[in-house]
């Protein structure tokens, strides 16, 4: 993992001033690469670099004399000057592309200076940064501009700290991946990197990532019980004593609204989740999720214990029988026989036994991986099933105005 801070000098006639950044204040200097290499650059060792690119016109201009200044310093690391062509048609703009992203390396840490790009560069720079990130794994440890034209009259001028700008795009992207296909790894990853940044991201997103893998695993009972929904809630509240950017705060409250359903300790809580599981195509997670958010609705809805795992088992068993005659006596109905007479008497849950009874082909086709003779043939079958036992129970709690 080595440091690279890439920079690009320009044509203009630098005038000498002296740079400011988080109010410490360095020397007159003509070049913006001389203040960001003394401020961002004074730990590099061997195997770091810092990166110029020099249009032909930059390097006669100035070159000789930003090397002197750079070498004098006495680094440790490689100078690494690169040639390149005053980009005129796209053409030049895509080999530019390439040759900028051939200098950045494996895991590289990168430093990049945009005082003196081109006017598309910064654009075509975060391009790169965003390919080189998922290609070469690295890290943008921060992206800066010299405000030459803002130096007051002392000569001063301000560098300006545009990372969060970047994070900014790395957390939407995040947070699209979570709220249109359910994953939270990239909300994750974008706090890992930057939490020191933004705090109270690291309990928010830790409390997401929980809801996400409860789902994905089918943890019904988490899911019921509702804390982590309410957890979410809270750490988003929290987040406005602190001195989050706000602009990370509408992703943030996009990514909590996907949850706006949830409600806390509410057996219902079963509904939203298989929704979730439709929308990302999580059929497997979404047809236990059904059949289990059933039986669990229907116990607590009648004051009895979801919990109870032969509770469970029994009326699970009387669902495939249609006459309560006809139900065999085993242990476990006797046990619980006031509890079974109690629930199937209520006319919501003789409507749910057709639609129970017909998830229980999908859910077993799925279990056994497809293997049975009876099993279907395509995804999109498997899916359609979820869909329509969904929307049919969806009828039946609306019908008893339980939705």
């Amino acid at each position: 993992m080595a440091k690279n801070f890439i920079s690009f000098l320009g044509t203009s006639a630098y005038q000498e001033c002296i740079y400011s950044f988080n109010e410490k204040t360095g020397k007159k200097v003509i070049y913006i690469q001389d203040a960001l290499i003394d401020l961002f650059c004074s730990d590099f060792t061997d195997g770091d670099k810092i990166t110029i690119f020099l249009t032909s016109q930059a390097k006669e201009k100035h070159w000789n004399n930003l090397k002197t200044v750079i070498e004098n310093k006495n680094l440790q690391c490689k100078l690494n000057p690169i040639d390149i062509i005053d980009s005129k048609t796209e053409a030049d703009i895509w080999g530019l592309f390439e040759q900028i992203y051939n200098q950045i390396n494996m895991k590289d840490e990168i430093i990049f200076d945009l005082t003196h790009s081109f006017r598309y560069l910064p654009m075509l720079f975060f391009s790169i940064l965003n390919y080189a990130t998922y290609l070469k794994e690295i890290t943008v440890k921060g992206i800066y501009y010299g405000a030459w034209e803002a130096r007051n009259s002392n000569d001063i001028a301000p560098i300006f700290d545009l990372t969060q700008t970047y994070e900014l795009m790395q957390w939407s992207n995040a947070a699209d991946v979570f709220t249109n296909y359910g994953i939270s790894d990239k909300l994750k990853q974008c706090v890992r990197r930057t939490a020191k940044n933004y705090i109270g991201t690291s309990g928010l997103i830790n409390k997401i990532e929980e809801i996400s893998k409860n789902i994905s695993y089918s943890r019904s009972i988490q899911i019921l019980n509702g804390k982590m929904f309410s957890d979410v809630r809270k750490k988003m509240n929290d987040l406005a004593d602190n001195n989050i950017q706000p602009a990370f705060k509408p992703i943030l409250e996009k990514v909590t609204d996907k949850i706006s359903d949830f409600k806390d300790n509410n057996a219902l809580n079963f509904i939203p989740a298989v929704k979730w599981c439709i929308a990302h195509e999580m059929i497997p997670q979404g047809i236990t999720m059904l059949q289990e958010g059933i039986i669990s609705f229907i116990i607590d809805k009648h004051g009895f214990n979801y919990t109870d795992r032969e509770l469970r088992t029994a009326i699970s068993s009387y669902f495939y029988k249609n006459e309560k005659d006809d139900f065999e006596e085993d242990e476990s109905h006797t046990k619980y026989k006031q509890e079974i007479d109690t629930i199937f008497k209520d006319s919501f849950v003789i409507d749910l036994i057709p639609i129970y009874q017909n998830i229980t082909p999908t859910r077993n086709d799925i279990n056994h991986g497809g293997t049975n003779e009876s099993s279907s043939t395509s995804t999109e079958s498997l899916f359609n099933n979820l869909k329509k036992r969904f929307e049919e129970v969806e009828v039946v709690f609306k019908k008893h105005n339980l939705l």
